[in-house]
């Protein structure tokens, strides 16, 4: 294993601007990954840094999405998926859902929503939640984009669905 890791991994950390907790947690990522052999074989071990950092931010609570890892990183989004689904599965770890009244209300910024339009959003995924079967393996920022245009619909708020849509990637 190469010396210079933790430099790059506190590099890509930086960039997408997470904390100390979270850069600790990646390095364990990391490192356990390293003995079960996922960094054999690959040309760089950035994907890996970074699925890592992308594990340890989910783990620690941090809403970010994998697209915007993929963006900070200049890693393709389909590269650090894979490389993500390979820690899960080897490590066995078990992710937490990501906070969905967050995205409602990271989405409802970036759209100039209404408060109480936020509101109502918000007790539409909180009721999802609820029947986890229903929204077990969908995408947080579709579930909270839709429940944004439900919301706006309800309160007569002029949002069309692209508008919302666009946000959510």
């Amino acid at each position: 294993m190469t010396s210079n890791w933790r430099c790059k991994l506190n590099g890509l950390a930086d960039e997408v601007h997470s904390s100390n907790a979270v850069k600790l947690k990646a390095s364990s990522i990391y490192r356990e990954a390293h003995k079960h052999g996922l960094t054999q074989g690959r040309k760089s071990g950035s994907v890996v840094l970074a699925a890592s950092l992308y594990v340890a931010s989910r783990l620690g609570g941090e809403s970010r999405t994998l697209g915007h890892f993929a963006r900070a990183t200049g890693i393709p989004k389909r590269d650090l998926a894979r490389c993500y689904r390979s820690i899960i599965m080897r490590l066995d770890l078990r992710m937490p859902l990501q906070d969905l009244a967050g995205c409602v209300s990271k989405l409802a910024r970036q759209v100039n929503i209404s408060l109480s339009t936020r509101r109502v959003a918000t007790r539409v995924v909180n009721e999802a939640a609820k029947e986890s079967s229903k929204i077990s393996g969908r995408n947080p920022m579709s579930i909270a984009a839709a429940a944004l245009y439900v919301a706006c619909l309800l309160k007569r708020e002029k949002k069309t669905q692209k508008e919302i849509a666009k946000l959510q990637t």
